[in-house]
C-alpha cells in the first residue's frame, strides 16, 4: 500500500527565492522525545528538548554561521533536531544534506532565525539529496541566489512555507505524492507551480494535490530563466506537462 506524504520526492522549491519562511503549524514535532527536559519552544509552539543539537548557540546577530550549520547537518544522526539561533545570520555556501533520514532542522521562529544567502556562492540554499522523513520549519530563507529549499529522491519532506518574494512562491516538478496545503504565497511572480518537465531521471509526476492554501497578490517581475522565466506575473496557480 502507498502512503501519500507531504511535499514527498520534491524536485525544487521556490526558484529564485529571496525570502523562504518557514514556520510551523502548532506542536507537531519531535518534542518531548524520550522525555528529554525541555530548553524553550518556538513561536509555533514547537517544543525544543535539551537532547537536540544547537548550531552555533552564542553566535552574534550578523555572523557567518556557514561551518558551523554545515557541520552539524554533516554529522547529525537518524533521527535529529537540529536547532539554529536567535538572529540574523550570513551563509556563504550551499547547505547541501545527502540521505538523511528523520532529520527535523528548526529555528526559533521565521521572524526568530533568519539565514541570509545574498553573498552566497552557491545556488540553492539548502538542498537536500536523497533520505526521508525530512522537516524544515520555524526559520527564514532571505536571497538565495537560485532556489530556497531544493528537494531531490527524498521521499518525505515536510515543510510548512510562507513563500514571499521570489519567482516560483512554491514549485513541484516530476513528483509523485506531494500535498501542498496550508501555505501562503504572496509577492511571487507566479505563487504555486506544478511542472512535469523533460529530460528528468523521472519523467512523469502523479497524485500532487494543492489545496488549502493563501495565494493573492502574486505581481511581482519575473526575472527568472528557464521555463520558470516565461510564468506571467500575476499567475496564482500553474499546472501543466511540458513532455
Amino acid at each position: 500500500m502507498r502512503h501519500r506524504t507531504k511535499l514527498s520526492k520534491i524536485f525544487t522549491i521556490s526558484a529564485l527565492a529571496s525570502g523562504l519562511l518557514l514556520a510551523g503549524c502548532g506542536d507537531d514535532g519531535k518534542d518531548g522525545k524520550d522525555a528529554q527536559s525541555v530548553v524553550g519552544t518556538t513561536t509555533s509552539g514547537f517544543v525544543i528538548p535539551e537532547g537536540a543539537i544547537f548550531v552555533a548557540p552564542d553566535a552574534a546577530d550578523g555572523e557567518n554561521i556557514t561551518e558551523a550549520l554545515s557541520l552539524a547537518l554533516f554529522e547529525a544522526p537518524e533521527d535529529a533536531l537540529v536547532v539554529l539561533p536567535k538572529g540574523r545570520f550570513v551563509v556563504t555556501e550551499s547547505i547541501v544534506v545527502n540521505s538523511a533520514r528523520g532529520l527535523t532542522v528548526a529555528g526559533h521562529g521565521m521572524n526568530e532565525t533568519i539565514l541570509d544567502f545574498s553573498t552566497s556562492n552557491g545556488d540553492d540554499a539548502f538542498r537536500f539529496q536523497g533520505g526521508n522523513g525530512i522537516t524544515v520549519r520555524d526559520l527564514a530563507v532571505y536571497e538565495a541566489p537560485k532556489n530556497g529549499i531544493k528537494t531531490t529522491n527524498v521521499n518525505g519532506i515536510h515543510i510548512t512555507n510562507t513563500a514571499k518574494n521570489n519567482v516560483a512562491g512554491i514549485e513541484i516538478e516530476n513528483s509523485s505524492m506531494a500535498d501542498v496545503y496550508n501555505n501562503i504565497a504572496v509577492g511571487n511572480s507566479g505563487g504555486i507551480l506544478s511542472f512535469d518537465l523533460p529530460g528528468l531521471d523521472k519523467a512523469y509526476g502523479s497524485n500532487v494535490r494543492i489545496f488549502n492554501n493563501q495565494i493573492y497578490a502574486n505581481n511581482a517581475d519575473n526575472v527568472g530563466a528557464g521555463v520558470v522565466g516565461a510564468v506571467p506575473p500575476g499567475t496564482g496557480v500553474i499546472i501543466t506537462c511540458l513532455q
